[in-house]
């Protein structure tokens, strides 16, 4: 199954120069997912590629930090800290494989009706 997370432009272009390959997470989807679609937020506004998952990281952010803080270009313990606020669980989705599209895809007109706030599933 893949998804669709919402990924700011920024850390987009460092998993593509593979100096990001965790992505971090709050929250991610119940049901299990291999693929996951990169929405490139305003002012791009599309998919723009798409990764493998590799293994998913949960835990305390201590322990997550530790586990990924030499792959975690652009992120910082600090600004996970304040991203997760008084959640005490944080995840790491391992980015693997990915694939920039030479046509990036409109979701709302290729996809979905509406762009997703923290995930969504395509089947």
């Amino acid at each position: 199954m893949k998804i669709i997370l919402p990924i700011h432009q920024k850390y987009i272009d460092k998993i593509i120069s593979g100096e990001k390959q965790f992505e971090f997470r709050k929250k991610i989807p119940t049901k299990k997912f291999d693929t996951v679609l990169m929405y490139s937020c305003s002012p791009v506004s599309k998919i723009v590629g798409e990764f493998k998952v590799g293994k998913i990281l949960s835990g305390d952010l201590n322990v997550i930090w530790e586990q990924t803080k030499n792959y975690a270009a652009g992120s910082t313990k600090k600004s996970l800290a304040e991203y997760i606020g008084n959640s005490h669980l944080l995840y790491a989705i391992q980015i693997v494989d990915v694939i920039i599209y030479d046509k990036p895809l409109c979701v709302i007109k290729d996809l979905l009706k509406s762009v997703p706030q923290s995930f969504v599933y395509i089947e």
